[in-house]
């Protein structure tokens, strides 16, 4: 047992965008050795990029002094870019794509470079604020005319009418814009997915409302297109600047309904079940819907019409329409009539009057099959003899025999297929079964990031997103979470929806230090069930890179070195950081000492040391998540340390005090100023009074 590598390079082209690369492994044992299951494991790879901008944001944007402004600099790329802007070429702190300036006071030019492994670009927006100047006229001249102020104009924009020709919407749109002096300077723009289209000048000379009509074509390539109009007051090149106003209209490529699938179809039902039909159609603007039942207007206006407890056959028809047109699909509800036939009294027997019945028996019983596979399913019967056997179905081909029928596509794209196998037995009820069927779609892309603009911090919460597309059916999805080769959390999606869709999960982690550059990916799996693929299909993420920031920390601790007289003595700070720390020494100068940086070391030298250079020597690390701090001590060789001459005053202090305590007691037991009496002595002995008077006088001398 060995692991064996195989190497492969995969080029992935723009054009392609993403593909899914997948390496299989099996045992081979040869035609008589068993046969063991393929392994597997699939990834999906994207086409990197620099990053590019959207369209070309290079621009000149005028703002009254006090204005507020919003910059944007959307870019795209893979990896996704990172964002710096710059104001008159110094950083900003900024790291988004939008830069929002509050107040502005004065011009300048914001630059932002969007970035990633692969490369860079860069905007620059220049942000003018005019200076308002006040010029006094001659007496002369001053007339109500010369002293009119110009009118800045506003922009309404609408649409007028709309059409359509084929796979092209043709609109035809408006931008008014409303008095302005003198409006033989106004300039109207019409831009067309910020592409200019028309520019025009308008020629009346008092305040009015000025129009301009533009026709724009959206075809159904296109989708949809974002048409804007621009007006601007323009008073020559000694004149004031006024800003551009303009309003913008998204415009969509309008088409008549059209269904999703081919709908129409032919279901059996028994007597006094529930159907639900469905009537699914696309369309701008979108479609209404009306159902009839037999060509009889029924009150349901939605597109599903339940019908509950059927009682007869019917057609039930749908029409899906707007103002482009109308389609319509009819579904056939059949109601089998059960019929009882009387036995002759000769054969009236307990056995002839029971219903021989009839059983379906459908191979495989479930099937599981990739979106746009072959599926072929056998319908057999274990009634003696039948009226008539089938399949129902809007798709495929079925071939019929006495005893099974077998029904096959050999593209399974439809959603809500459901093939219905039913028997029609001589005697008794009629036998139905619907097939079953999932049918499912790995995803067409799995991505990760983080719901939070910017570096994490070590210690706070964040979130972090990631987003499947295009995959069905949801409940059948796990999605894993892994940091690095760890597991961290399995999502099971509880979402039912058997059509493709996008589904979002989401992890909460609170980083650590440990976890700035870590790898955090997830992986969606469909889980399909003992009939389902033995290892579940799957697709996992691109890595999303931890950028954590966290507060600087010491490698060492605090320390003590000893100086020796007119040698020399080097020390050093370094700490680990994110972003890299600063790093300070704190002490007392002196001429013998010098301070040096080496990489991120800050390093102290002191020459010839003397007692001046003892003392403490303290190391701050400081960046935008905290700070640290590291002290060193240096004492000098042969002498009391400087905390030592701090507290010898306050030692001899207490020598002195507990010498003359010990002094004083001896003295007075010395001097016999009390007198005791033996136990012996049976004889009473009292003080003299001339002893008395010592004893008085020595207590008085003594206080």
């Amino acid at each position: 047992p060995v692991n064996t590598s195989s190497v492969l390079v995969v080029n992935v082209t723009r054009d392609e965008n993403a593909v899914e690369v997948r390496c299989e492994a099996q045992l081979e044992l040869g035609p008589h050795g068993p046969q063991h299951p393929v392994v597997s494991q699939t990834l999906n790879l994207s086409a990197l990029y620099a990053p590019e901008f959207r369209t070309n944001q290079s621009r000149h944007i005028i703002v009254n002094e006090g204005e507020d402004v919003s910059l944007t600099c959307e870019a795209d790329g893979i990896p996704p870019p990172k964002y710096q802007w710059t104001i008159n070429g110094i950083d900003a702190l900024e790291t988004s794509d939008t830069l929002k300036i509050i107040n502005v006071n004065k011009s300048a030019t914001y630059s932002c470079t969007a970035s990633n492994k692969h490369g860079n670009v860069t905007v620059n927006v220049s942000v003018d604020v005019p200076e308002v100047t006040t010029t006094a006229a001659p007496a002369a001249m001053a007339s109500p005319q010369a002293l009119t102020p110009q009118e800045i104009p506003e922009v309404l924009f609408s649409i007028i009418s709309t059409d359509v020709q084929g796979t092209v919407s043709r609109y035809l749109l408006q931008c008014v814009v409303v008095g302005a002096t003198p409006a033989e300077n106004i300039l109207v723009k019409w831009y067309k997915n910020d592409v200019i289209i028309k520019s025009v000048h308008e020629p009346a000379r008092t305040p009015v409302n000025t129009s301009s009509v533009l026709v724009v074509n959206v075809t159904r390539d296109e989708n949809a297109v974002e048409v804007r109009c621009e007006a601007q007051l323009e008073l020559g090149p000694h004149g004031p600047q006024h800003p551009v106003v303009s309003q913008t209209l998204n415009l969509s490529a309008l088409y008549a309904p059209e269904f999703r699938t081919n709908q129409s179809r032919h279901i059996i039902v028994n007597e006094g079940e529930d159907v639900s039909l469905t009537c699914e159609a696309d369309g701008i603007p979108p479609p209404k819907y009306q159902w009839t039942i037999n060509g009889i207007d029924a009150l349901e206006t939605s597109d599903t019409l339940k019908i509950i407890n059927v009682n007869k056959s019917a057609t039930y028809s749908c029409t899906a329409s707007n103002k482009h047109g109308n389609v319509t699909v009819n579904v056939s509800v059949d109601v089998p009539e059960v019929t009882t036939t009387a036995a002759p009294a000769a054969m009236a027997s307990p056995q002839a009057l029971t219903p021989q019945g009839c059983s379906i028996t459908v191979t495989p019983p479930e099937v599981v099959v990739k979106f746009g596979d072959p599926v072929a399913i056998n319908c057999s019967t274990a009634a003696t003899t039948t009226f008539r056997m089938g399949w129902e179905y809007s798709a495929g081909k079925a071939t019929v025999n006495n005893s099974y029928a077998f029904w096959k596509i050999d593209k399974l794209e439809d959603w809500t297929l459901q093939p219905i196998c039913y028997v029609y037995p001589d005697i008794g009820s009629p036998c139905i079964e619907t097939a079953s069927i999932i049918l499912y779609q790995t995803p067409d892309l799995v991505s990760v990031s983080a719901l939070e603009d910017g570096p994490m911090e070590a210690g706070s919460t964040y979130r972090l997103k990631c987003d499947i597309y295009n995959v069905a059916p949801a409940h059948n999805l796990s999605v894993k979470w892994y940091r690095d080769n760890t597991t961290l959390y399995t999502d099971h999606i509880t979402t039912y929806d058997v059509t493709p869709r996008n589904v979002t999960s989401s992890l909460t982690i609170t980083p650590l230090r440990s976890d700035h550059r870590s790898l955090f990916r997830c992986k969606a799996e469909l889980h399909l069930g003992p009939r389902g693929p033995e290892l579940p299909p799957t697709a996992a993420s691109a890595p999303f890179v931890a950028t954590v920031l966290y507060a600087p920390e010491f490698k060492e601790g605090n320390i003590s070195k000893e100086l020796t007289p007119d040698r020399d003595v080097t020390f050093d700070c370094s700490a680990e950081g994110n972003p890299d720390p600063e790093i300070k020494w704190i002490y007392k100068p002196a001429h013998n000492l010098k301070e040096t940086t080496e990489g991120r070391q800050k390093i102290i030298t002191v020459t010839a040391a003397t007692s001046a250079n003892a003392g403490f020597y303290i190391c701050v690390a400081t960046n935008k998540v905290g700070n640290v701090t590291r002290t060193v001590t240096l004492v000098m060789r042969g002498k009391t340390s400087s905390v030592f001459v701090y507290w010898l005053p306050i030692l001899l202090l207490v020598i002195i005090l507990l010498v003359g305590l010990y002094c004083l007691c001896h003295r007075r037991k010395k001097k016999g100023e009390y007198s005791f009496v033996s136990e012996s002595d049976k004889s009473s002995i009292p003080m003299t009074g001339s002893a008395a008077g010592k004893s008085q006088e020595g207590n008085q001398n003594n206080l």
